[in-house]
């Protein structure tokens, strides 16, 4: 991997996201595009970013350190994915969470106003 930032990571369950993770790569990296440019920012999608690699998680963790924002595609599929929970637990210990998003593609995600928090019981982005 070359020595580049990414303005993006984009974090999602391959199953239940794959399309919308590409189009979402796609459409952000046009966003004001001149037309003389191929792209206007650097967007992290593994299946676009990523070459075959014995060593996946230290290349995973290199783009993360090498990210702005982190784009967390949360469904109950994205819920359960052991990949996707190392990626959102490296993000929270080694970056700020102001620069997490959460982008709800199926289920609910809890806001407990009381707390100013998410509540995490029930946080399973869990269909209702």
């Amino acid at each position: 991997m070359t020595d580049f930032r990414y303005r993006a990571f984009v974090s999602y369950h391959h199953e239940s996201d794959a399309r919308l993770a590409s189009a979402l790569q796609q459409s952000l990296s046009r966003i004001a595009k001149p037309w003389y440019r191929l792209r206007t920012m650097r967007i992290f999608l593994d299946k676009t970013s990523l070459s075959a690699n014995p060593a996946l998680w230290p290349t995973i963790e290199q783009a993360l350190g090498q990210t702005d924002y982190f784009l967390l595609l949360a469904s109950p599929a994205s819920a359960s994915s052991n990949w996707v929970q190392q990626e959102v637990h490296w993000w929270l210990q080694n970056r700020s969470a102001d620069n997490l998003f959460i982008c709800l593609t199926d289920g609910v995600i809890f806001w407990d106003d009381r707390a100013a928090d998410f509540r995490l019981e029930e946080n399973k982005c869990s269909r209702t």
